[in-house]
């Protein structure tokens, strides 16, 4: 449910938190607990909506692809493989040579006249699949990302991004009490202002940067006033941080239990027997950890 709370109304909740008197506007500069609720505001604001996927600060996307990065078709510089082919049946292959099949690269670790199965021949040992990689012989890498990244393809976040939540369909945060995300095989990277995935396309669910706080949650309104009280504590007490503490360890509390609740609103899912399969996850990396 939506708040009718103004900014200057969270700030003197977050005052009262820590016995100080209330202030009349958060832009005046001639109350000291006005500057201190002014200067911490947007670094409280961003914290707190960085700590889970809070339903009021959801929102769609669906991001576009970044123009090609420079290099992403990368030329050929090694001389070796000048003369890598296309592995055929009946041919001579010298020691060393270099051919492509099924789209990978293999070296030829045995000289040998080439039956009529690649797989058979490799199986004997004629072949080696090795390591070395230039689009030149396999083929353009797909996207737009370029050779300077792990990914096929880069997008654009929007400029009030705070968090992501949702790829595609699939959800890029668990709540375990730490907020661990990116577990459920929906694999990215968020690059400064850029996300990198190997998807082809990037339909997105985020936390915004939200200002209108008419618009928060009472839940996350009360983390956002437990973690500006104590951001401003020891500056307005000249206390030794004992108050600011305190107030940093209910914040955490309260985050726990406001995330607990949260998840609660999210409507339950078809099971989708492709995104939650443990035996594609085991392609992507140990199901033993």
């Amino acid at each position: 449910m939506s708040s009718t709370q103004s900014q200057t109304d969270i700030c003197n909740l977050a005052l009262m938190r820590l016995g100080q008197n209330k202030i009349q506007s958060i832009t005046n500069l001639g109350d000291p607990n006005a500057i201190a609720c002014n200067v911490a505001w947007q670094q409280a604001l961003s914290e707190v909506s960085r700590e889970g996927p809070w339903n009021c600060l959801k929102t769609r996307a669906f991001l576009a692809q970044l123009p090609p990065a420079p290099g992403s078709q990368a030329s050929n510089t090694n001389n070796d493989l000048a003369g890598a082919t296309v592995w055929a049946p009946g041919t001579n292959y010298a020691v060393n040579q270099f051919v492509t099949y099924a789209s990978y690269l293999y070296q030829c670790l045995i000289a040998n006249t080439s039956g009529p199965s690649f797989t058979v021949d490799l199986t004997k040992g004629y072949w080696f699949q090795t390591n070395y990689f230039d689009p030149n012989y396999l083929g353009p890498q797909p996207g737009n990302a370029g050779p300077l990244y792990e990914w096929n393809f880069a997008y654009q976040l929007p400029r009030d991004f705070i968090l992501l939540t949702e790829l595609n369909g699939n959800s890029c945060w668990g709540w375990n009490g730490q907020g661990a995300g990116n577990t459920t095989g929906s694999l990215y990277e968020v690059y400064q202002e850029q996300l990198l995935t190997n998807a082809q396309s990037a339909n997105i669910k985020y936390n915004r940067y939200e200002t209108d706080t008419t618009k928060f949650d009472s839940l996350f309104t009360g983390a956002l006033v437990l973690n500006l009280a104590a951001t401003i504590a020891t500056q307005l007490r000249k206390d030794d941080a004992e108050l600011s503490v305190k107030m940093l360890q209910l914040y955490k509390q309260y985050v726990g239990r406001a995330m607990t609740k949260n998840a609660g609103e999210s409507n339950p899912r078809r099971y989708n027997i492709v995104s939650q399969s443990r035996f594609v996850a085991s392609r992507r990396w140990s199901t033993n950890g």
